[in-house]
């Protein structure tokens, strides 16, 4: 092993605290106590106390979110859930202004559009011939069916197909 002394390792008598395995002072510590280790480390504490306050922070996130979302939450409770809200919010490094403001774009976008209510009678038989849509075999997790779109594949020129 090579030695790289580890900035945050600290040792105490009978045990060693530090996450890093290639820390100089925890490979000569380790090998001098002989199996008397301590098996989770400080810095394992540290990640799971980080981890447990991290998910609270993040579900107050959550919450002020559908605060300023106001009535949208109970408009589109099905998209607005607490998953879209976290991957909003984790895009936009956890400022809720900035994934509010982007939460209210795409439901603007989705009432304009309506992705939700296509169905395979809406799409235009030249797309259908060029078979760059099809109707999956399975449905997603809320029971509606997947419509697959091949966009890479498009055909230009009809008279390749025949």
């Amino acid at each position: 092993r090579a030695n790289y002394p580890c900035p945050s390792c600290s040792i105490s008598s009978n045990n060693i605290y530090c996450g890093w395995e290639r820390c100089s002072v925890a490979v000569g510590h380790s090998e001098a106590m002989s199996g008397q280790l301590k098996k989770t480390t400080r810095g394992e504490e540290a990640a799971q106390q980080r981890a447990s306050s991290s998910e609270e922070q993040q579900q107050e996130k959550i919450n002020e979110v559908r605060g300023l979302l106001d009535s949208l939450t109970e408009e589109m409770p099905s998209f607005l859930s607490d998953a879209t809200i976290r991957r909003f919010l984790r895009a936009r490094s956890w400022s809720t202004e900035q994934a509010t403001k982007s939460l209210k774009e795409t439901v603007k976008w989705r009432r304009q559009y309506r992705p939700d209510a296509i169905s395979w009678d809406d799409i235009p038989e030249t797309e259908n011939e060029a078979r760059r849509t099809h109707v999956a075999d399975y449905l997603d997790k809320n029971g509606r069916s997947v419509l697959v779109a091949n966009v890479p594949m498009k055909v230009t020129n009809y008279a390749c197909m025949v």
